[in-house]
């Protein structure tokens, strides 16, 4: 069992929790998120779902319940995530519907498509796990190791949450963070990594992590 390892955890609740995303391309966004979990993860199915805040009045097209019921069937509802304090609307977005998602997803203003992976990260040339993530911790219950979370509308976030089974900044570490940063449509923040140590009575220990030798 490793007794230190890397994590990322993208950007903090301040700036709202993930990265933001320029391209205003919905399903070039999606395409790129794809591309880097085919290359470096064990590229897990994702969890889809569709958001539809029926209370928004902003200007665009909206998209009523019962278009949404037809294509998607009968939904879940929330009482959080509603910009104005409402409820929303969940459907449940099959692979086969992704497409489909997406280009509602921009064209809609009252709806917002999430998906979710949860993964292991590949060595990129022998396809084979990177060995040493069974055994990193799960430090919030609310985040799997490792996992990302995007979410597509009129605007694009992705929120990240990557473990490393790596000691510290040696070669293959810088190599791999290098790597991440090539194949990410983000840009990966300096200020948000840690290496975590075991102490001697069993608790980890998160402390800052400089990887400016990484030229992140």
């Amino acid at each position: 069992m490793p007794k230190r390892f890397i994590s990322y955890d993208g950007l903090p609740i301040k700036s709202g929790g993930a990265h933001s995303i320029s391209n205003t391309d919905n399903h070039g966004v999606y395409l790129a998120v794809r591309d880097f979990l085919e290359c470096m993860t064990t590229d897990p199915p994702s969890v889809n779902k569709i958001i539809l805040d029926i209370s928004i009045k902003q200007k665009g097209a909206t998209v009523s319940f019962w278009h949404m019921v037809v294509n998607f069937g009968l939904p879940d509802w929330s009482s959080t995530g509603s910009i104005t304090g409402g409820f929303v609307w969940i459907f449940n977005v099959s692979e086969k519907q992704i497409n489909k998602a997406i280009g509602l997803s921009k064209r809609f203003a009252n709806l917002t498509l999430t998906m979710k992976w949860q993964f292991q990260f590949l060595d990129i040339k022998t396809k084979a796990v990177i060995k040493g993530q069974d055994y990193i911790p799960i430090l919030d219950e609310r985040l799997s190791n490792s996992q990302a979370y995007l979410r597509l509308s009129q605007k694009h976030t992705l929120s990240l949450w990557f473990t490393l089974p790596f000691e510290g900044l040696d070669t293959e570490a810088i190599d791999y963070i290098n790597l991440l940063k090539t194949k990410l449509p983000v840009k990966l923040s300096k200020n948000h990594w840690k290496v975590w140590t075991l102490s001697k009575n069993g608790n980890w220990i998160g402390r800052k992590l400089d990887v400016s030798i990484t030229n992140i």
